[in-house]
């Protein structure tokens, strides 16, 4: 039984963007990943494109539905099939799974005494600063929430899921973002790598009240070398800003999100 209970009509965005069309293909896709099929039947309407695009719209959504890949097949047809690729067998997600909700569920409670959703937010991208340092790609788990959670090393697109789950917990709508980053001097502002203009990059959105904001707990994660010792330390350049702010040196690949002002600050 799944401990972090999520409710769709709030914490399911892309999916619920969708028609009703790609919709039947959303619900078919996130169905069958999660139990674990080793083919998916889809709508007879849908094409590898179509089934793509909507895979991804299910992986942004769902951070828990780390055991699966990238990568799909699919034979089209009158009876198309979908055919994923799991990268974990269900005793090692069942493990994982164990210990990344053991973690989410300790964050709910250590929250359940803020009264204000500008605070569990500020409460959840502090924890996520201090707990997790920007690392390379090379492993395995760098771009799901098991990094970021688990290992406490990940790339962006870790972070952003982790910091993602970690709000669906505390019932706060979230969204993972896309995009790159095209900082102007060449370098990542708050990672260790170097000459990384119009890089791929993730972040969130998170709303509070009606209004969506841009945080991006990545770049609020500046990483450097004091003494040879690498020194994190807590920012909030990236806490809670406007389109205007962000899209200095962000770009997102979704036109669709606005955020039309920062959060005014306390």
């Amino acid at each position: 039984m799944n401990p972090i209970q999520i409710p769709w009509k709030t914490h399911y965005y892309y999916r619920n963007r969708l028609n009703s069309r790609d919709r039947a293909i959303y619900d078919r896709i996130f169905d069958g990943l999660q139990n674990w099929r080793p083919e998916i039947p889809m709508p007879a309407f849908c094409n590898i494109e179509e089934a793509y695009r909507v895979y991804t719209m299910v992986i942004r959504d769902c951070p828990l539905l780390f055991h699966v890949d990238v990568g799909i097949r699919m034979i089209e047809g009158s009876n198309p099939k979908l055919f994923p690729k799991y990268r974990l067998t269900q005793q090692q997600y069942a493990q994982q799974y164990r210990l990344v909700c053991d973690f989410v569920m300790k964050s709910v409670q250590q929250l359940k005494g803020a009264r204000r959703t500008y605070d569990k937010v500020r409460s959840i991208h502090n924890s996520m600063v201090r707990h997790v340092i920007y690392f390379g790609i090379d492993e395995d788990d760098s771009h799901n929430v098991v990094g970021a959670i688990l290992k406490r090393k990940a790339v962006c697109e870790s972070i952003a899921k982790a910091f993602k789950l970690i709000c669906d917990a505390n019932c706060i709508p979230c969204i993972v973002i896309f995009g790159r980053s095209t900082s102007t001097d060449g370098v990542q502002y708050g990672t260790v790598a170097e000459n990384s203009k119009n890089d791929n990059h993730a972040w969130n959105m998170v709303k509070i009240g009606e209004s969506w904001y841009n945080i991006d707990v990545t770049w609020d994660d500046p990483i450097y070398y004091f003494n040879g010792v690498l020194t994190p330390y807590l920012s909030y350049d990236y806490f809670l800003v406007s389109d205007a702010v962000l899209y200095q040196d962000h770009v997102t690949e979704d036109a669709k999100h606005v955020c039309t002002e920062s959060y005014p600050m306390p």
